[in-house]
């Protein structure tokens, strides 16, 4: 009986992976680009030399995404084509990983 009970701690680190992977799309979700054109910029490589590196805009085209404007995400960053489907598979590869550590029988 006391085996019911025990804690396996790959177990609670795939839960925690898993809580991180369901609260990125929805904090994703809730930022506006207003909120994203206000800060400041934080890449080093613009902050030098006032040139967008090939990473400027990325953020606020996933941002654009997630609130469906596909045009609007296009236009901050083109290579989001390429971006967004890799960091969807790789989001859900990660997912599918900590899900099946979540949900295998203990021995």
């Amino acid at each position: 009986m006391a085996g019911y009970w025990s804690v396996d701690s790959r177990k609670i680190k795939a839960l925690g992976i898993i809580v991180l992977l369901l609260i990125i799309p929805l904090i994703l979700s809730q930022i506006t680009i207003s909120q994203l054109s206000k800060a400041p910029s934080l890449c080093i490589y613009k902050n030098i030399t006032g040139k967008d590196c090939w990473g400027c805009g990325t953020t606020r085209a996933i941002v654009s995404l997630f609130q469906l404007d596909f045009s609007q995400a296009y236009q901050y960053n083109k290579r989001i084509v390429i971006i967004f489907p890799l960091l969807l598979y790789l989001w859900i590869k990660y997912f599918i990983r900590y899900l099946r550590v979540l949900l295998r029988q203990s021995k």
